[in-house]
């Protein structure tokens, strides 16, 4: 398809990435002068021409649905949708243009992702589709090219092709923006749009009921999320296959090798909360993306040193408690050596306190067993008056 200089309104600028469902510009709105990323698909083209009619008709139907059902989401996490329309042989959306590299160029450029950078990606990602999920839409293809990452106050250099073999890998720090694109085969959970027994998806990616064309629902979208998560770590794929098929059946039927293995450094209970979130069967996964999320968080939280809750970690890059907005799921904001002192504080006043208590209590037993004394001692002295006055 050769770039076009306008489609509807937008003036095209450069080809951002090529993908399934068509091809992503960075394009600009010249009414309000904004970027935009117009994703667009040439229902003319070959590969369209070369299928069925109804093939054509479902991928545009495919098309038209990604726009409605991103256009009712509204979350930080989530690409806005600015508008959809058609002209001449083309279908286009308009959205938000997020200056910055999806995880999938991260991924291929070997980039090293820091514990705190899988956490926040795995914490951003989960709020976005479990608030996706609260809406009824499954995305049904979560992958490391749908989560793109924006570094704040920071943009990339020259504009490229994310399919561009050339380095663009940002050091974004924990001070990044995520945000979830391609819901071209979300549906709505409930819907019959897309039949039992359709299998949707990008096979590595895919969870067993995908693969078997079940209906799925957010638990589907964890599954995703956990490969997604332990690429991240690893560097790896946990199923990994030469084609298609041996995949599939490594998605049905094996266990990843445990992350730990191949990066010893991650929170010991990891491999553990990544098995949970990809187990075959849907029941044995987390309820909610948000508790994947914050079981991760707790690990790491507790292995924190004390005193190192702020200020840097070990990789010389900035905590994540120095940036209010990262704080998805910290159940601590005080450091651990000021909690332990408070304690101290408080146990010593209390021991002083009660110190103090013990020692009144003891003076006034003290003065009481006095008194009782004297009173015994008049007590034997005024009888024995009385005694020798009767006697005598």
């Amino acid at each position: 398809m050769k770039t076009p200089t306008k489609i509807g309104r937008y003036q095209i600028e450069t080809e951002v990435g090529r993908g399934s469902m068509g091809i992503v510009y960075q394009a600009r709105d010249p009414r309000i002068d904004r970027p935009v990323a117009l994703k667009v698909v040439d229902f003319s083209s070959r590969w369209l021409e070369e299928g069925s009619a109804s093939a054509a008709e479902e991928f545009q139907e495919r098309f038209i649905r990604e726009a409605k059902i991103a256009g009712k989401l509204s979350h930080p996490g989530i690409v806005v949708i600015y508008d959809a329309g058609e002209e001449s042989d083309f279908c286009y959306i308009a959205m938000e243009y997020v200056p910055g590299p999806s995880l999938k160029r991260l991924l291929r450029e070997k980039h090293p992702f820091s514990i705190d950078q899988i956490l926040l990606i795995a914490q951003k990602s989960a709020s976005a589709l479990d608030y996706a999920h609260a809406q009824g839409v499954v995305h049904r293809d979560v992958k490391p090219g749908n989560i793109l990452i924006s570094p704040k106050s920071q943009f990339p250099g020259p504009k490229s092709r994310d399919n561009d073999p050339g380095p663009t890998t940002l050091d974004f720090g924990i001070h990044f923006e995520l945000k979830l694109v391609d819901f071209g085969i979300a549906r709505f959970e409930g819907s019959d749009l897309t039949r039992e027994g359709l299998v949707i998806g990008s096979p590595s990616y895919m969870s067993p009921e995908q693969i078997q064309g079940k209906r799925v629902d957010g638990r589907s979208d964890q599954f995703s999320l956990g490969i997604v998560i332990y690429e991240l770590i690893t560097g790896q794929k946990p199923f990994p296959g030469d084609d298609i098929k041996a995949i599939g059946l490594n998605i049905l039927n094996e266990k990843p090798v445990p992350a730990s293995r191949i990066r010893p450094d991650i929170p010991a209970l990891w491999d553990e909360i990544l098995l949970q979130t990809m187990a075959k069967d849907p029941h044995d996964r987390f309820s909610q993306l948000n508790e994947f999320a914050q079981a991760l968080a707790a690990e790491v939280y507790k292995n924190q040193p004390p005193g190192n809750s702020t200020g840097r970690n070990n990789a010389g890059q900035e905590s994540r408690h120095s940036d209010p907005s990262t704080r998805i799921s910290s159940p601590e904001s005080t450091p651990a050596w000021a909690e332990s002192s408070i304690v101290d504080s408080i146990i010593k006043s209390k021991t002083f306190e009660a110190r103090g208590r013990n020692r009144t209590g003891r003076e006034r037993e003290e003065r009481s067993g006095r008194i009782w004394i004297w009173y015994l001692l008049i007590l034997i002295l005024v009888g024995g008056i009385i005694f020798f006055l009767v006697k005598w």
